[in-house]
């Protein structure tokens, strides 16, 4: 890794093998592999809360000598002024390495200040904004392009949240390498970036405790009324009685010891706020919806903790990212968490540990009802599951294709009458070999703007994503589009894992005017809809002549909306043309019609 100049008389490679810890020492090697290798796909670097990815993500931004511009693109607004702060001034204070050279200027932006953020950095520094800026800059053609032109490296703070596809398209878009940085599992095959499993680092839990770096989690199940008017002023008292034996059993001062508390939502918020306040405790309730008509202790935004001296901070989503004070010690859980990796993101606001000092704990209050004890033991299986997997040389995000090719251990069985061969998608060269076209395919006419290669890219973009990952090679020229997919999910009848999988296939032909698609999964298509046509229902009525067409199912809605007839039906029948009319058919409008009788319409 080629980095610049240090004016200390010695080398950033020496002072880094010195200062950094060694899991940032082996994330950046990794990512040096992947800016040497010029790979496509994006890299990722998976490390807990308190590990040091601020550390990984300066030296990538600051000090690359041939990658001087970086954009960094986090979530939310607060949490791109504190990287900034950071890259720009603190973590160089941190370490001790402030004196040793001029950092390069740190510029958030906005669309409204863009060209003159890009100005002032001109043509070494780094550029930073939320996921929605630069979604909302990728509408701006000119503005765009001038980004990705400016830009040498990406960088994607808190990738594991699930990305809107318009910014995650717009990160691509960039054309510039991309290191995605998450504190929680990255599930690869359901996300719009594609990460290569060759240029990953992953740091589990156990690894970090092991080292010192973060502390162990202690749960305290306590009980209070889940209904009733003295829900909240139990849940205090019982809040406080354990602040108080925790510091104890660490031999902390209570008052130092800072507390989270966490809410469903603001109502939550404003009943937990006045019960701890009247045991005489320093609280703040934060949420977005807060504004000063609320008053004290309620804000709109996370205050910075070196100047708040509140002893509880109460909150629902705010404070589950982008708190980096060691003083937090304590979590109390109010309103539960539903899955993991959110509870997995709270509990990363307490467990920094940055003296590296053996035996120290932080702690989680709940009520046994809630749950919160068993997600957080699945996730700590599922972090020696990973560890183990990396110590036998394999990676995190690969688990999924793993399980799915033991499952397709079994190349040739016996099945439901025939003896067949298991469907690889690398046996997939051409799917026009092996899918089966149905027989029903959207029809409609193409815009005066309509352009073919930006509907493959929808498609791409949009339906080949997520849990939809293609299976197999694609079969594209010039007016079509072949591509079988592969959807994962997970069995909505049990809690524990069960993948089920089926295959789907998208299709689309043009043909002059007219644009046939088809997806299997009966999704639609924002570009076919906005830059095509409906076909008229008189031309439609042409493919249905009488002496050559079968009628055999209709669907109909009725024009009677009275509150005793039926908005809708569905008649199927060997020929429609055998049917007896009725005396309410007049009230009825043909919706779809589906004939036999021609090989080609």
């Amino acid at each position: 890794m080629k980095l610049i100049a240090h004016s200390g008389g010695i080398t950033w490679q020496q002072v880094i093998a010195e200062k950094w810890w060694t899991n940032q020492q082996r994330a950046l090697k990794r990512m040096d592999a992947y800016l040497a290798a010029k790979s496509d796909r994006q890299a990722m670097v998976r490390m807990p809360t308190g590990t040091g990815k601020t550390a990984v993500i300066a030296t990538l931004a600051q000090l690359l000598a041939d990658k001087p511009r970086c954009l960094l693109v986090a979530p939310w607004e607060n949490l791109v002024k504190q990287l900034q702060r950071e890259l720009a001034e603190r973590l160089w204070k941190k370490v001790g390495e402030d004196k040793s050279f001029t950092p390069r200027p740190c510029k958030v932006f906005t669309p409204a200040s863009f060209t003159n953020s890009r100005k002032e950095v001109a043509t070494a520094g780094v550029l930073l904004c939320t996921n929605q800026t630069l979604q909302a800059l990728r509408k701006h053609e000119a503005s765009f392009r001038k980004l990705r032109q400016w830009c040498d490296l990406v960088l994607v703070d808190e990738g594991h949240r699930e990305p809107a596809p318009r910014w995650a398209e717009a990160v691509r878009e960039l054309d510039s390498p991309t290191v995605l940085f998450t504190a929680t599992p990255y599930r690869n095959d359901l996300q719009l970036f594609d990460i290569d499993p060759t240029y990953t680092y992953s740091f589990t839990f156990g690894e970090a405790l092991d080292a010192h770096i973060v502390r162990d989690v202690s749960f305290i199940e306590a009980s209070w009324p889940t209904s009733g008017p003295d829900v909240a002023a139990e849940f205090a008292h019982q809040l406080v009685k354990y602040v108080a034996a925790s510091a104890k059993q660490i031999g902390l001062d209570e008052a130092v010891l800072r507390v989270i508390v966490r809410c469903e939502d603001a109502e939550q918020i404003k009943i937990v706020v006045p019960a701890l306040l009247a045991r005489g405790r320093t609280v703040i309730g934060i949420h977005e919806t807060f504004s000063r008509s609320d008053g004290k202790p309620y804000v709109k935004e996370v205050p910075d903790p070196s100047i708040e001296t509140a002893q509880f901070w109460v909150h629902q989503n705010k404070l589950m990212e982008g708190l980096d004070d060691p003083a937090f010690r304590f979590i109390a859980i109010f309103g539960r968490y539903t899955n993991a990796r959110n509870l997995v993101q709270q509990i990363g606001r307490v467990i920094r540990n940055p003296g590296l000092k053996t035996g120290q704990m932080a702690f989680v209050l709940a009520h046994p009802k809630q749950g919160q004890k068993a997600l957080w033991n699945r996730f700590i299986e599922y972090e020696e599951y990973v560890r183990e997997r990396l110590a036998h040389g394999g990676n995190e995000i690969s688990a999924l294709e793993s399980f799915l090719a033991a499952r397709s251990a079994t190349p040739r069985f016996y099945f439901l009458g025939d003896f067949r061969k298991h469907l690889h998608s690398e046996d997939v060269t051409d799917p026009r070999v092996v899918v089966r076209l149905r027989k029903s395919v959207l029809v409609r006419t193409a815009g005066a703007g309509f352009d073919w290669k930006t509907l493959v890219l929808g498609i791409q973009h949009e339906l080949l994503t997520k849990n939809a990952s293609p299976f197999g090679a694609t079969f594209q020229d010039q007016s079509t589009f072949l591509q079988l997919f592969e959807i994962s999910e997970q069995s909505e009848i049990v809690s524990e894992a069960y993948l089920e999988t089926r295959l789907g296939y998208v299709f689309a032909k043009k043909l002059g005017d007219l644009i046939f698609f088809s997806d299997s999964e009966g999704r639609s298509l924002k570009y076919l809809v906005s830059h095509t046509t409906a076909i008229a229902p008189e031309v439609l009525q042409r493919l249905l002549p009488d002496q050559h067409s079968t009628i055999k199912q209709i669907s109909l809605i009725n024009g009677d909306f009275g509150n005793n007839a039926y908005l809708r039906r569905s008649l199927s029948t060997q020929s429609l043309e055998l049917v007896p009319p009725t005396l309410s058919d007049y009230a009825h409008v043909c919706s779809t019609a589906t004939e036999i009788g021609r090989a080609h319409v």
